[in-house]
């Protein structure tokens, strides 16, 4: 049952993205997480067929700080806490309990298609509504380049959501592969389907310009092909330098606005990157002028401004999810934050080296994209998916945590007996007739 639920809870939260539906699907997927919650524990209760990881009891602890900070900070909204608080830490919990339901590849594969079902509706919508000269978000003053945000409240909605896309895309695609050769069956057109969903994802990534996500997906690429084919990236690099310098007039307005007007004198490096460099500034200042226990703890879930133009002593969006979860849950819920991702980056170490080279693509890529923007802690869009696909390398922990103890003791071979048996000592060895 829990699986069942899993798996509509997967293929909703890409529908629940879209621009009608976001609002409601705030209620209907905490709803939904809660159900499958329930539902596990039930079946943990009967079978006790539950187990931690190290990372899962880092979550845990995690999600405790956070819910003692909603507590004790009663000055901050209640309802953006509340909100916050959902979306940092049901991602997390997601991964322990998806680890605790998948029990192989399969299970994992199939996960994988309802994700990609999901994600295939509004990616299409999307896609039609930008050829149909609509879902502009706004028109640039100084470029006159529109910027699209599809089916989805805003382009960086719509940017994180393709890239999450895509490299579920190519995780399914080697899975599907594995399974394939296993069982003979027709690869090509697979991958022709997933070739062709993939193009109409990437073609909205690009009309979002969202700069961090397109980055986040050249990493995850980049990676890949390193931990693959060390001449292919040299060789695709160099190509991909090429055509970067000869085609500059083109994509600098489209996706470097800033530059153009520096160019005009109407800007500085400062509002480089969407003036990203005064917000990180602003907030670090704020954070070292801070007294010693908001230090500890932050000032609080839901204590950044809603707006760009603030007073001095009001914490900005810091477009930047490690400095956020610093600002507003402090020193130890980075520390926490951050410990939880070097565990995952360690079980991804210990998996075979084809499962490895994906999953350290993928770790990588979203934490590159969560300093360089609010991606992947705050935005549950995109969060909750990404830690459903991370739980895959806690798989053979947990297969073998779950195996008898009989299972997991060395076997022993029965003493031969003098009956049935005639041992001969030949070159080390016993042999039998």
């Amino acid at each position: 049952m829990e699986l069942i639920l899993l798996k509509i809870a997967v293929f909703l939260r890409p529908i629940g993205s879209l621009e009608y539906l976001d609002a409601v699907f705030e209620v209907a997927g905490v709803a939904i997480f809660l159900l499958v919650v329930v539902a596990f524990l039930m079946k943990s209760s009967i079978k006790g067929a539950m187990v931690l990881t190290p990372t899962d009891i880092l979550i845990l602890a995690f999600a405790v700080w956070c819910a003692s900070l909603y507590v004790i900070y009663p000055e901050t909204p209640r309802l953006r806490a509340l909100s916050d608080l959902g979306k940092a830490t049901i991602p997390l919990l997601s991964y322990t309990l998806v680890h605790n339901i998948i029990r192989d590849r399969e299970d994992y594969r199939r996960l994988l298609f309802w994700i990609i079902v999901g994600f295939s509706f509004p990616t299409i919508v999307s896609a039609a509504l930008i050829l149909a000269g609509k879902g502009v978000y706004w028109v640039s003053y100084w470029t006159g380049i529109p910027r699209w945000r599809g089916a989805y409240l805003g382009p960086h909605a719509m940017g994180h959501s393709m890239t999450l896309f895509l490299m579920t895309l190519v995780i399914y695609g080697y899975f599907l592969r594995e399974k394939m050769r296993a069982s003979g069956g027709l690869l090509k057109s697979h991958l022709a389907i997933l070739l062709g969903i993939g193009s109409v994802a990437f073609f909205c990534l690009v009309m979002s310009q969202v700069r961090s996500a397109i980055l986040g997906l050249l990493c995850f690429a980049g990676v890949l092909i390193a931990l693959n084919n060390r001449r292919l990236l040299i060789v695709g690099t160099l190509v991909m330098s090429v055509l970067a310098v000869a085609t500059v007039p083109y994509w600098l307005p489209w996706l470097a606005p800033e530059v153009v007007t520096m160019e005009q004198g109407k800007s500085t490096l400062e509002d480089l990157g969407s003036s990203r460099p005064k917000y990180w500034l602003h907030n670090l200042s704020l954070y070292a002028n801070l007294p010693l226990d908001q230090q500890i703890a932050g000032a609080g879930l839901a204590s950044r401004a809603e707006t760009m133009y603030v007073a001095e002593d009001e914490v900005l969006d810091s477009h930047n999810d490690w400095l956020d979860l610093l600002m507003q849950t402090g020193v130890v819920g980075l520390a926490l934050y951050l410990a939880i991702q070097l565990l995952a980056f360690k079980s991804a170490l210990r998996l075979n080296v084809s499962d490895r080279r994906i999953f350290i693509a993928l770790l990588l890529s979203v934490n590159l994209m969560m300093f360089v923007s609010n991606s992947y802690v705050w935005r549950i869009q995109v969060g909750h998916l990404y830690f459903i696909l991370l739980a895959f390398i806690e798989l053979s922990s947990v297969r073998d945590a779950r195996m008898a103890p009989e299972l997991l003791r060395p076997t022993v071979p029965p003493a031969p007996s003098s009956a049935g048996w005639q041992g001969i000592r030949r070159s080390g060895q016993w042999r039998s007739y």
